[in-house]
């Protein structure tokens, strides 16, 4: 008797919840599609508000191992995939990093007169983590050079952060990474940790903004905690070097890091630190810039340093927070020129370099599904 009891209730337990799902899933709006390659959940598609492109539509739809949404403004130089519609020494005169980091050869994509690939990601690792060793397994199966995009070691940035929890995972591959501090880095003083850890990558010492070729390319890895390098204005010291070494390395084509986004759909959201910066980078026809900070995924459309669209001389700037730290939420309204939002997908990005052109892909882990791919020219600098 006592197990009969027991089973009434158990099925009763179970069909309660069966009830409850039958009923939302009845309630759903019916307007509610799937796509024919998309996840198993439904996708609402829906025209976009007035856009600068005649094609922009926004795209939404919840993968189901998560509960965060994510949002495409796809544009006509970009593909989207997994469900996605289709759319759119000499060290302290130079601050050049040693691509050997004084230990043997260069990293593997650099110094290649033709091509060089970045795989570029920030946010990265703690020892509370697992998603840190999930994209460091990715980038162990993929060639290139590495570069972050700050906050390397949680929380704090120490030296036992960097050797204990970094090292493990994105450590794996330090000798062909050229890393940027971070925010969480300048949490210990003079972001000692991480000038510790990385040594000779990271530039001359104690500084925090460095200069590297790759390929074609220039790239820099800049300091966007303005307060922790003597700041970002114009005459600052940062600020200084940039344009000297932007006249003296002039290139078609310039890559630029640093942490802080300037403009940013998540949780912190936009940024003015590194606007200063942004200008420079500007005026001097620079192609591209990646952050991290917000732990999301985002793209943008080319942009002057204000926001406004500039197809001929703009920036494109990608936010990628995705390293391994637990990702954020999209926050509207969005930000200006935003292309694609993703709050879902841990990876990398990667950045495939060429003398006049490149082109980009977004990397999930196993599991995650965001990938967003898509190719731009270098353009120069405008008209002065």
């Amino acid at each position: 008797m006592r197990s009969r009891v027991a089973l009434v209730s158990l099925v009763g337990m179970v069909a309660v919840p069966i009830a409850l799902l039958a009923m939302t899933h009845t309630s759903m709006p019916s307007d509610m599609e799937i796509p024919a390659s998309g996840p198993s959940i439904g996708a609402r598609v829906s025209q976009a508000p007035t856009q600068p492109e005649a094609t922009d539509r926004t795209v939404t739809w919840v993968p189901p191992q998560h509960d965060r949404r994510v949002e495409h403004q796809a544009s006509p130089d970009a593909r989207l995939g997994a469900g996605e519609a289709d759319a759119e020494g000499g060290e302290e005169e130079t601050g050049d990093a040693r691509l050997s980091g004084g230990l043997g050869e260069p990293a593997p994509g650099v110094g290649d007169p033709l091509k060089a690939t970045i795989l570029v990601a920030g946010d990265i690792a703690s020892c509370a983590w697992t998603s840190d060793s999930a994209t460091a397994r990715l980038v162990d199966s993929l060639p290139g050079v590495v570069m972050t995009a700050g906050d390397n070691a949680y929380q704090y940035g120490t030296y036992r952060e960097f050797r204990d929890c970094y090292g493990p995972t994105w450590g794996r591959f330090r000798e062909r990474t050229r890393p940027t501090p971070g925010n969480h880095e300048w949490y210990t003083p003079g972001a000692e940790g991480y000038f510790r850890y990385f040594g000779a990558l990271a530039g001359p010492a104690k500084r925090g903004y460095y200069a590297f070729d790759a390929g074609a390319w220039r790239v820099y890895a800049l300091t966007s905690d303005c307060s922790s390098v003597g700041g970002c204005r114009n005459g600052t010291p940062q600020n200084t070097w940039l344009r000297k070494d932007l006249a003296d390395h002039p290139r078609q084509c310039v890559l630029a890091v640093w942490h802080r986004p300037r403009f940013s759909s998540g949780t912190h959201g936009s940024s003015p630190r590194g606007n200063a910066l942004l200008k420079v980078i500007y005026r001097a026809g620079g192609d591209v810039v990646v952050n991290g900070h917000d732990h999301i995924y985002e793209r943008f459309a080319p942009a002057r340093p204000d926001g406004s669209p500039d197809q001929d001389f703009g920036i494109r700037q990608f936010i990628v927070g995705t390293g391994g730290a637990p990702l954020y939420a999209i926050e509207r309204p969005y930000a200006p020129n935003s292309r694609v939002r993703d709050a879902t997908s841990h990876g990398v990005l990667r950045l495939t370099l060429e003398a006049d052109r490149y082109a980009w892909e977004f990397l999930p882990v196993p599991g995650d599904t965001l990938r967003d791919q898509g190719s731009g020219t270098c353009h120069g600098a405008p008209p002065q």
